[in-house]
């Protein structure tokens, strides 16, 4: 297994390919969510991901400061199916986390699905003031976390 990440640009066919798979996938497939994946933001976003043989089986995007929004952002954090409970979402997290820190992002925004809220909470992020809201009717939360306290 490796870690790659990539700007939208450096994305090679095949690796586009699999990662919008892994997003239908889990998104629209598993959590029947109707939203439109293809927002557009991908083209300003590094793509982080787990490549196990040829095949994507963890993935994040992230987002600088002042890129999406005022703070750094992760986000369409996803693992297929058969590659969860082993530990991969938190190696992922971790990554994404010390990239974003490399790159002088002080926070960092997520918006968590609320069962996942504890596997956030122990990687350092925590809720913010604004109120549990409904996507895709899923529950989410906003959490935040604070790199100058992290991976000094």
């Amino acid at each position: 297994m490796e870690i790659i990440e990539k700007r939208f640009n450096d994305l090679d066919v095949e690796e586009l390919y699999e990662l919008l798979k892994l997003r239908e996938e889990v998104f629209v497939i598993e959590q029947k969510c109707s939203c439109v994946d293809l927002d557009g933001f991908d083209l300003m976003a590094n793509h982080i991901f787990i490549k196990k043989d040829s095949k994507i089986i963890s993935y994040a995007r992230l987002f600088d400061k002042n890129t999406r929004y005022k703070y750094a952002s992760i986000g369409r954090m996803c693992t297929s199916r058969e590659y969860r409970k082993k530990g991969l979402g938190k190696i992922l997290m971790e990554e994404s986390i010390k990239s974003l820190k490399l790159r002088a992002n002080d926070k960092v925004i997520i918006s968590s699905q609320s069962h996942a809220e504890g596997f956030y909470n122990k990687l350092g992020f925590k809720r913010t003031d604004k109120e549990p809201y409904m996507e895709e009717n899923i529950p989410h939360v906003e959490m935040i976390l604070k790199l100058e306290k992290m991976l000094k």
